[in-house]
């Protein structure tokens, strides 16, 4: 643990529904304030990830290597260029209308909130009707996110 997860330990509190509870103990404060500080490590990571490898793509253009794909290897690893056509779809309903049901095996998406809450209320006729055709499960999710 660093000296800044130890030091900040005693800090962490717990909330729930946005009702503070009280404080972690020492061990849970120590392994959040450790969880934090390795996602600001990451996070400064990335960040020189993706200059480096503008960089990369600037010298590439450079040296005039346009052929893709295009490989650039050394012997601690490689760095690849590619070139590829990306697709979003503007217009799910026409894309549907297109495609049908086969569609839905060719895209992935995640539910959102209102759907979550439609498929969850029993009151509702058409939550009902969508329950058949869902699976709900109940789900834990943890993540850490950064001040700036």
């Amino acid at each position: 643990m660093s000296a800044i997860a130890k030091e900040a330990s005693a800090l962490v509190s717990i909330e729930v529904g946005g009702e503070t509870r009280g404080l972690a103990t020492e061990k849970l404060a120590a392994a959040v304030m450790e969880a934090i500080e390795l996602k600001h490590q990451i996070k400064s990571m990335e960040n020189l990830l993706n200059d480096a490898l503008e960089r990369v793509k600037v010298e590439v253009k450079k040296a005039g290597l346009s052929e893709r794909p295009l490989h650039l290897v050394s012997d601690i690893g490689k760095v690849s260029l590619t070139r590829g056509p990306s697709v979003s779809i503007a217009d799910l309903e026409g894309a549907y209308g297109v495609m049908g049901k086969r569609l839905l095996k060719l895209i992935s998406a995640r539910p959102k909130a209102d759907l979550i809450e439609l498929v969850c209320d029993a009151d509702n006729p058409i939550g009902t009707k969508l329950r058949s055709y869902c699976t709900v499960k109940e789900r834990e999710s943890i993540s850490v996110r950064i001040k700036r």
